[in-house]
């Protein structure tokens, strides 16, 4: 296809289409910049081909230049208002942006668009999620549902909803009729796993971390958790031993993505547990710094300085746990 598309242009170097067609295959095989090029000669050819500014922003989200992406996108809806494929991207560059409220405004357009897209449901369900707003994140999600009851992503993020929710038998059978669909899916085993621990059946818990792993050997936070739970069952050499390979992947993870505030979070956790106190503290400082109103972090910083005698401090955490998320449950605490 891409000597094809050359030989085109060499024919024709105003040819719109071989343009766009080569942008298409171009970022198929990574080739960033090239595509780019070739989107911004096809919109050179024609301002207004609304498709080759939609995916220009995809290419420039993709190379993280989010700015430049989010122009790319709104010219698109400029062009064309109802271009529902438009707003959710720029939603999606919004969230990688931190701009919560912009990404449900833009979710929501799409939807106004195209109300039958459960894709969509989903995306504004998880930016209601971030915002702490677990109703409306579970109404998205179920909305979404009724148009593909078997789309997994909806029935595991409803699951995560549910459990947040404290609905637990309600989120295990959403996570189970997830694995049902799709048997492999590592992370619904490892979500299954937290709502059986949050229900106290350890033994159930094990099997469901034991089986995210098996699919997924390197799944730091399936170690995470399975360490959490042999600490409960009295395993300590267990414990250790899952906690130490979640480290070793999770500072791994981090050299990719040093802005993932969970999972600096969650290596604070596998820190505390094996009694590193003072790198779990700066971890979950990190997880501050990148989210500040991440009410799980100041528990756990809470619960390590409590741990460390550090009284004071540790209630000033807690307290801004509890306004952040009133619900909160103490897990470290």
């Amino acid at each position: 296809a891409f000597e094809s598309f050359e030989k085109a242009l060499a024919i024709n170097p105003e040819y719109l289409e071989a343009y766009y067609s080569l942008g298409i295959v171009l970022f198929d095989l990574g080739q960033l910049n090239e595509a780019a090029q070739s989107y911004q000669k096809a919109i050179e050819i024609n301002p207004s081909f609304t498709q080759a500014h939609n995916n220009l922003g995809n290419t420039f989200a993709e190379q993280g230049q989010l700015n430049d992406a989010i122009q790319s996108y709104q010219k698109a809806i400029e062009i064309n208002p109802n271009y529902s494929e438009a707003y959710n991207n720029l939603g999606n560059v919004f969230i990688e942006h931190g701009q919560l409220d912009k990404a449900v405004e833009s979710y929501q357009r799409a939807l106004e668009i195209n109300p039958d897209y459960p894709a969509l449901h989903n995306n504004l369900g998880n930016a209601f999620k971030e915002l702490g707003q677990l109703e409306d994140a579970l109404k998205s999600y179920s909305k979404g549902l009724t148009y593909n009851p078997d789309y997994i992503d909806l029935l595991n993020n409803l699951g995560v909803v549910l459990n947040d929710l404290g609905q637990l038998d309600k989120a295990v059978q959403s996570y189970e009729r997830a694995i049902g669909i799709k048997p492999d899916y590592a992370e619904a085993y490892n979500n299954l796993g937290v709502t059986y621990n949050k229900l106290g059946q350890l033994e159930d818990a094990v099997h469901s971390y034991e089986e995210a792993l098996t699919i997924d050997p390197d799944y730091a936070d399936a170690h995470n958790n399975l360490g959490v739970v042999n600490s409960k069952l009295g395993l300590p050499d267990e414990a250790r031993k899952s906690f130490k390979k979640a480290i070793d992947l999770m500072t791994k993870e981090l050299t990719i993505n040093p802005d993932d505030a969970d999972t600096h979070n969650n290596l604070g956790i596998a820190f505390f547990e094996i009694e590193y106190f003072e790198d779990s503290i700066l971890s979950y400082k990190k997880a501050l710094d990148i989210k500040p109103n991440f009410a799980e972090g100041h528990n756990n910083i809470g619960a390590v300085l409590q741990r460390v005698n550090q009284h004071e401090d540790a209630i000033i955490s807690f307290k801004k746990a509890y306004e952040i998320d009133p619900k909160i449950d103490y897990i470290l605490g």
